[in-house]
């Protein structure tokens, strides 16, 4: 893949590459990776540095990287996360901590709400624009979530944990004012029509219903244009103009700029 290619062929590349992480993920990169698009080229950003991959993999960058920018994708585990990369066409690596600043835009994905304190590096790091997302508690899927952890006993380790502030738009917006940032951007995010209940069917075989399951097999990936197809014709919701949107959005996220 070339960083020429349209937005729709890096759309079919996570289509094809993301697969094992099931519809409803590649349904949020997708939605997701055209936000990023946008805000690339309209705040003309050149540099841009992912703080903390813990479920984007740091494969959303390739918008950026589409769009010539020169991106950084940082992380505790990034010598993992770099092994694993689907593509010759790669981003810079950098484990956390790390020295270095500087970049147009610093950004995360499902990471604030668990830990609100990676915003002040973030911040440090960052020479104009922060953009964070968080899980929305909002979303209809939320009671299903609760009532899953509460038969199954299991502690949370899905994104859809941490603080409740942070995973309200409003608080969210709170939160980077308090950090004495700007808010330039704030919405909804991932609407499909199905809740954000977090868990996935095998967990609820395997946790809830106590069934011994055998390993998941390798399923061949369909092509990425047919996967991408599925999605565009899901994303009735987020096209539509409802007035209730947040009830079906999985994540939000703010835009800001440092005073």
């Amino acid at each position: 893949m070339k960083t020429k290619d349209s937005l729709a062929q890096i759309e079919e590349w996570i289509c094809a590459n993301t697969q094992d992480e099931g519809f409803g993920s590649v349904y949020e990169r997708v939605s997701l990776g055209r936000l990023l698009n946008r805000l690339s080229k309209t705040l003309k950003i050149k540099t841009v540095l992912e703080y903390g991959v813990p479920f984007s993999k740091g494969y959303d960058n390739m918008v950026f990287i589409k769009n010539k920018c020169n991106v950084t994708v940082a992380d505790p585990r990034v010598e993992k996360i770099k092994k694993s990369w689907p593509s010759k066409i790669k981003p810079k690596f950098a484990k956390i901590p790390f020295k270095g600043e500087g970049f147009d835009l610093v950004w995360n994905f499902a990471l604030l709400q668990t830990d609100p304190d990676s915003i002040k590096e973030m911040i440090k790091k960052s020479k104009k624009y922060v953009l964070f997302f968080t899980p929305n508690i909002w979303n209809y899927g939320t009671p299903f979530h609760v009532a899953y952890h509460i038969v199954s006993r299991k502690k949370c380790t899905h994104a859809e944990r941490g603080s409740i502030r942070l995973r309200r738009l409003g608080g969210l917006k709170k939160f980077a004012e308090n950090n004495n940032l700007k808010v330039l951007e704030a919405g909804y995010i991932d609407m499909p029509p199905w809740p954000d209940t977090a868990f996935s069917i095998r967990e609820v075989k395997e946790n809830i219903l106590g069934m011994k399951l055998p390993p998941k097999e390798k399923i061949k990936p369909l092509p990425g244009k047919q996967v991408l197809d599925k999605v565009n014709n899901t994303m009735f919701i987020e096209n539509s103009r409802l007035p209730i949107k947040y009830f079906f959005a999985h994540h939000q996220y703010v835009l800001a700029e440092k005073k």
